[in-house]
């Protein structure tokens, strides 16, 4: 009993244990993990490897099996005349006459000696496409954690908005308990407490807002990363480095080089087929007539040897082909430029953006202290009934403002660090 009262007690504790804070690095982890292509990789990964079993396949033999059956109008024949005065009897000489009809059964085994660097090179490509199905792959997944890092910090930016006005609320409250005193003493009009009444549902209803918008980007933050415990839990806000050290690992970037790789092994292939083939191969077979074409009888024959082939001439379409894809290089390094440039340009618009709200928080210190103490100041004049509520409320909104600016300010300036880090496809 004592036993299962304790593993009890210990599940009920860690149920109502208090779930730990998600990092951003933790959701994306969760976001990969969600994405409807995370098994694409391992699906990529097999066919490379059947496309690469199959280039293989090329430098093992090959084994054919073909028949045939003809029959042909004419056959080789051999006349020859005797002279009349030779002491022989023309009768007695006479050569057979090759059959019409033919029958064979072949089997055909070659091996393959040296095509040219050819297997080698289609290998490099099969590699190659290997390699830019998984540069997209990444694309489409940093595409996704984009998305989840915008929610991730819009969720942030409301949560500051909801504590900010939930103290500027309990303030409120605080103040309408002395209005309420003071008007029951007759030293406060009516409309002083009513004006802080109206505030109070102003802010009330400005926390449904905010609160309806949470739940919302939280809804789609679960459907991303696929973890229903986002619905509620708490965030914490990311440490990110204001000038990332790393260089640009963007898949494009990535896609662009891969391409361009490709397109020279095309080219080493239009090279290859200059050079010579060589393969052994050998004839096991079965017909009639066999290897002697005067015999009338079916019999087994066999021949081995070795095959050159060797394209001397193709009218220059070779040529037109390295033409091509040369140009084809030329437009993918073209676009690889443009892409540089524009990533180059967005860097600097980012970091005008990080330097911008970096400025702003070095003054927002200094606004909010002074906001505060007047708010502070605001509240003790109106407790003692020397400046009027819309005096009052006029000057806490000033300090409810420049307190949410300034965390706003905060949590915009991590946002700022966290796409330039997707600018330059650190993540």
């Amino acid at each position: 009993m004592i036993i299962l009262v304790g593993i009890w007690g210990w599940s009920l504790a860690a149920q109502v244990a208090p779930q730990q804070g998600l990092s951003l690095d933790s959701l994306f982890s969760l976001v990969e993990k969600q994405d409807p292509m995370a098994e694409a990789a391992s699906i990529y990964a097999s066919i490379s490897s059947a496309r690469q079993a199959s280039v293989c396949a090329g430098l093992g033999p090959v084994v054919r099996l073909a028949g045939q059956a003809s029959w042909q109008s004419d056959v080789t024949s051999i006349d020859l005349d005797f002279p009349d005065h030779l002491p022989l009897n023309t009768a007695d000489f006479g050569f057979p006459e090759m059959p019409r009809e033919t029958f064979k059964l072949q089997l055909e085994i070659q091996q393959p000696i040296y095509q040219g660097g050819r297997t080698r090179l289609q290998a490099y490509e099969a590699s190659a496409d290997h390699q830019i199905s998984l540069a997209s792959l990444q694309q489409s997944v940093s595409a996704r954690k984009a998305q989840a890092m915008q929610l991730f910090f819009s969720i942030q930016l409301m949560k500051i908005s909801e504590d900010v006005s939930e103290a500027f609320l309990r303030e409120l409250d605080a103040r309408l308990q002395v209005a309420g005193a003071n008007h029951s003493h007759g030293t406060l009009p009516r409309y002083g407490k009513q004006l802080l009444e109206a505030e109070k549902a102003r802010l009330n209803q400005r926390l449904t807002e905010i609160r309806f918008a949470e739940k919302a980007a939280r809804e789609t933050l679960v459907l991303l990363a696929g973890d229903t415990s986002l619905a509620h839990r708490s965030l914490i806000r990311p440490e990110i480095a204001s000038s990332p050290t790393s260089a640009w690992q963007r898949p494009e970037l990535a896609i662009a080089d891969l391409r361009v790789y490709k397109l020279q092994l095309s080219e080493s292939l239009l090279q290859a087929g200059k050079r010579p083939g060589i393969a052994a191969f050998s004839q096991l077979g079965y017909g009639k007539p066999g290897l002697n074409m005067f015999e009338e009888d079916f019999s087994p024959y066999a021949l081995a040897g070795l095959k050159l082939e060797w394209l001397l001439w193709d009218n220059y379409g070779r040529k037109r082909k390295q033409e091509v894809i040369r140009h084809q290089q030329s437009l993918v390094r073209q676009e690889k430029a443009r892409l540089e440039e524009g990533i180059q340009a967005s860097v600097l618009r980012q970091q005008a953006v990080i330097d911008k709200f970096t400025r702003m928080l070095q003054s927002d210190e200094e606004i909010v202290g002074l906001r505060e103490e007047i708010s502070r100041a605001a509240a003790a004049q109106l407790d003692e009934g020397v400046i009027t509520p819309d005096v009052y409320v006029q000057r806490s909104n000033e300090a409810y403002r420049a307190r949410l600016e300034m965390e706003t300010h905060r949590i915009q300036l991590e946002m700022a660090r966290a796409e330039l880090n997707f600018i330059i496809g650190k993540w």
